[in-house]
């Protein structure tokens, strides 16, 4: 059962947060999270066996990321047993951090190199990632709104005070915080260049590089809440990925600002139409 945490705030206090994930869910470069078979709590820790998992499928229309910040309040870790064995771990090896891939793709390359899950999460690390997400949400909402973000809040967030009361200053090291743990995740530009289409041009992907899954998904989730932003796009002509500006039903086809600026985009939408009109027939 989740007790009251002390890291509770006021109604006044969370004026500023940016409030829940949008009602249809974020979608994701990071569709798929790492679930081991059996996921068991001994001694304020989860354990499982690293060599037996299966890849769950995300679900886009839950809030995800408000169901975890809210295990900062789990006393017993229950809730966060429950978590793990619906959505997956978070992937963290022997040093208590999620798991490096480019450490991975080394041992992949070198068989005498190990390096893999370690099979046991401590719940502290948990509470305190999840608590520091919830504080990082928040810290961004004051800071939209022109105010600098709270004491407490930034405690969580960096383990000390911040000593800078300017805003400029204060984005400047949330920047560098976001920074930190994308280095700390799987989340990488890739090149994409092969398709069943010999005219395919080739692209840059914001995708992972090792399917681990949740932590890369709660990273992206809060990068992508701080900018106001649903998730990415690519471009129907350029194929370009950019971020949206607005929600689109699934199967859209988007257009990125400079391809509308140039007409590209209507151009590219009237032939789509004809095309269709003319399968239909």
């Amino acid at each position: 059962m989740i007790t009251k945490s002390r890291h509770a705030r006021t109604r006044d206090q969370t004026a500023f947060d940016l409030g829940q994930e949008p009602r249809r869910g974020l979608p994701s470069i990071v569709r798929r999270s790492l679930v081991p078979l059996q996921i068991e709590l001994r001694r304020d820790k989860l354990l499982y066996n690293p060599r037996q998992y299966e890849f769950r499928r995300l679900p886009e229309q839950t809030d995800l990321f408000g169901q975890f910040i809210q295990l900062a309040d789990d006393e017993s870790g229950h809730a966060i047993l429950n978590f793990a064995r619906k959505y997956g771990v978070l992937g963290l090896d022997s040093d208590g951090l999620p798991l490096d891939a480019r450490w991975l793709i080394t041992s992949f390359r070198d068989e005498n190199t190990q390096y893999e899950l370690a099979g046991s999460e401590p719940l502290r690390t948990w509470r305190n990632l999840a608590c520091r997400f919830g504080a990082l949400r928040r810290i961004a909402g004051y800071l939209h709104m022109g105010k600098t973000g709270l004491e407490a809040d930034w405690l969580a967030a960096i383990g000390e005070r911040i000593k800078s009361t300017q805003i400029k200053r204060q984005k400047a090291v949330f920047e560098f915080i976001c920074f930190e743990l994308v280095q700390h995740s799987n989340l990488r530009p890739t090149l994409s260049w092969t398709s069943h289409d010999t005219e395919f041009e080739p692209r840059i992907e914001y995708s992972i590089v090792w399917d681990t899954g949740l932590f890369d998904s709660l990273l992206l989730k809060l990068l992508l809440t701080v900018c106001r932003k649903e998730g990415w796009a690519h471009c129907g002509v350029c194929h370009i990925a950019f971020v949206p500006s607005k929600y689109a039903r699934r199967g859209t086809v988007r257009y990125c600002p400079k391809c509308k600026t140039a007409g590209l985009a209507n151009a590219d939408a009237a032939s789509r139409s004809r095309r269709n009109r003319t399968k239909s027939k």
